[in-house]
């Protein structure tokens, strides 16, 4: 039996004005992992992570709290119990999203000032 390879995960790096990741993990529920963790999220902010947009395949998510915050069928971005970065669909799956899944590119940003959603 061959021993096992580890896999290394996708880099995520800091850009001007925010974040980039990538999705890492589908899990059983079709929820997308990412590589970003939320002291990532939060040296944007300082100490909540208000004011921040986050973009799947140049989609922008809303990121919430919970999964209930947005509408039955809706995706949103939030930060799971394993610390990272997750993209989700209320009542739904995210890996049927366009492009929703591993190395997707995932996008975070602070929101523009005057900008209203």
């Amino acid at each position: 039996m061959a021993d096992p390879v580890r896999l290394a995960l996708p880099p995520k790096s800091r850009t001007e004005d925010g974040w980039q990741g990538a999705v890492v993990h589908v899990d059983r529920f079709g929820n997308l992992t990412t590589n970003l963790l939320e002291a990532d999220l939060r040296a944007l902010t300082g100490r909540d992570l208000e004011g921040l947009e986050v973009s799947l395949g140049g989609r922008r998510l809303p990121l919430v709290r919970f999964y209930s915050a947005v509408a039955a069928g809706e995706a949103c971005a939030l930060v799971g119990s394993s610390g990272r970065l997750e993209i989700a669909v209320n009542r739904g799956r995210a890996d049927a999203l366009a492009g929703g899944g591993p190395g997707t590119l995932v996008r975070v940003r602070r929101r523009a000032l005057g900008v209203l959603d």
